[in-house]
C-alpha cells in the first residue's frame, strides 16, 4: 500500500513541475508576441527612412544633371 502511496506522490511533484514550467512557457510566448509587434514597427520605419533617403539622393542626382 505504501508502494502505491509513493508512486501518487511521485506524479504530483512530476504534475506540478510541468506546471510551473507550462506556467513559464506562457510567460515567453506572451513576451515573444510583445517583439515581434516591436520588430514589425521598427521595420517598418527603417523602411520608410531608407526609401526616404533613396528618394531624396535620386532627386538631387536629377537637378545636379538638370533631368
Amino acid at each position: 500500500m505504501s508502494n502505491q502511496n509513493n508512486t501518487t506522490t511521485e506524479v504530483s511533484e512530476e504534475l506540478r513541475l510541468l506546471r510551473k514550467i507550462d506556467h513559464k512557457v506562457d510567460g515567453i510566448d506572451s513576451q515573444l508576441a510583445g517583439m515581434k509587434k516591436q520588430a514589425i514597427l521598427y521595420g517598418a520605419v527603417a523602411g520608410g527612412l531608407s526609401g526616404a533617403i533613396v528618394a531624396g539622393g535620386i532627386m538631387a542626382a536629377k537637378i545636379k544633371l538638370g533631368l
